[in-house]
């Protein structure tokens, strides 16, 4: 059966997802380069991460302690709509031969498009863990190596910095595709953990289900005393 995915965002939902973002108060709330690049990371990960451990990042809260931003469920729902519309566009773009992402082309930013992409990856590669495995070996680590340039161009730190001068838009493109083959590279280096992670996964909330199961003859679990054949059981069959 084939799983038929929601359109990718029309330039004008792009338009209103970017809005909705800019409006974050949080001066560490992302854009919606750093949100491709945040949601490359997850796709590439290894295992699955609970959207619920990393949303607060997308408004700036990374204590996920904060209030959410939005004022009415209704404010909430709408930007999530869009959100994981984006998150299925993302995963889409993993299935062509490279992968491209989305950036902004700004001429007013102080940053180049690519940075903010990188920034939201190297982000979500510091919540979604498991790219150690490449980061050990010495030559799958060097696929890593344009997201980390990208992502510390302008860095405050002028020595964490890969340029000691300004590099120029020759080999800025040829960066950035090497960044594009390089994320192609690990996400499907880890396709196989991944697919193993979904049948642990799988097996584990089985047996979990087996296991909290209530026997017929056992006593129902509503606390009524009497046997599960002869109360909830009853009324679920008739």
């Amino acid at each position: 059966m084939n799983i038929k995915l929601p359109k990718p965002l029309s330039e004008k939902e792009l338009d209103k997802l970017s809005c909705i973002l800019s409006g974050f108060s949080n001066e560490k709330a992302m854009n919606l380069e750093q949100i491709d690049g945040f949601f490359a990371a997850f796709h590439c990960s290894p295992e699955m991460i609970p959207l619920s451990e990393y949303l607060s990042y997308i408004w700036g809260d990374e204590t996920g302690e904060e209030e959410s931003p939005f004022e009415t469920m209704e404010d909430l729902n709408n930007f999530m709509k869009l959100l994981m519309r984006h998150w299925n566009d993302v995963g889409r773009r993993f299935d062509e031969e490279i992968f491209s992402p989305c950036v902004l082309d700004d001429p007013e930013a102080e940053k180049y498009p690519g940075n903010d992409w990188a920034t939201g990856f190297l982000k979500g590669m510091r919540i979604a863990e498991g790219f150690q495995e490449m980061l050990d070996d010495t030559e799958k680590s060097k696929l890593f190596v344009p997201i980390f340039a990208f992502a510390y161009e302008f860095a405050d730190d002028p020595k964490l910095r890969p340029f000691s001068t300004p590099i120029s838009q020759e080999r800025r493109e040829d960066l950035f595709a090497l960044m594009c083959e390089g994320v192609t590279h690990i996400y499907h280096y880890f396709s196989p953990h991944r697919k193993s992670y979904a049948r642990e996964y799988k097996e584990r909330n089985t047996l979990s289900y087996s296991s909290n199961k209530i026997g017929r003859n056992d006593l129902c679990d509503c606390g009524s005393g009497v046997k599960y054949k002869k109360c909830c059981l009853k009324h679920t069959i008739h």
